[in-house]
């Protein structure tokens, strides 16, 4: 019989969410503040010991699906339609590919099926090796739309005064 810690389930995944909040943060090119990623991370670990205590099935897919979209409400506010479901797809596929990372490295010191059970050693490796590499791979805003830069020419008393914005400030 195994023996889970309702503390230390809940740590270990708001700490990972922590993780994936922040490498969204940094491919979507948006600027979200530690403090809301840290409070959406802890929503994420309180989610994670509602999954673990709800019946397999439909209630705990659910629980995870809202619990994926309220993280990201906390973490990012609700920018538009586009912006949120943007914000909940890049971090399931950071979750992914954490999970690919995780695996790769469990399967290379001695996993040899696909369901597994990684030590802490080789999950907080698997998680901060996904996570180096992904970010020298991508840059920040890899995800974004590109924004053609606009140029604004106002001219007073004869004098021509030339603007050009790039990228919008994200609202939020």
């Amino acid at each position: 019989m195994k023996v889970i810690y309702p503390d230390v389930l809940f740590l270990v995944n708001a700490c990972a969410d922590y993780l994936l909040l922040s490498l969204t943060t940094y491919l979507r090119g948006s600027r979200t503040g530690r403090l809301r990623l840290l409070s959406a991370a802890c929503l994420g670990g309180v989610q994670a010991l509602a999954v673990f205590f709800l019946p397999r099935g439909w209630p705990s897919l659910m629980a995870s699906v809202s619990g994926c979209a309220l993280m990201c409400y906390f973490a990012f506010g609700y920018g538009g339609r586009r912006r949120f479901l943007g914000d909940c797809a890049m971090l399931l596929t950071a979750s992914f590919l954490f999970a690919g990372g995780t695996w790769a490295l469990g399967g290379s010191v001695g996993g040899t099926s696909v369901y597994f059970e990684p030590s802490l050693k080789v999950l907080l490796a698997g998680t901060l090796l996904t996570y180096g590499l992904l970010t020298l791979i991508f840059r920040p805003g890899s995800f974004e739309k590109p924004v053609k830069p606009i140029d604004i020419t106002c001219t007073l008393n004869a004098t021509d005064l030339r603007f050009s914005a790039g990228r919008p400030v994200p609202s939020g």
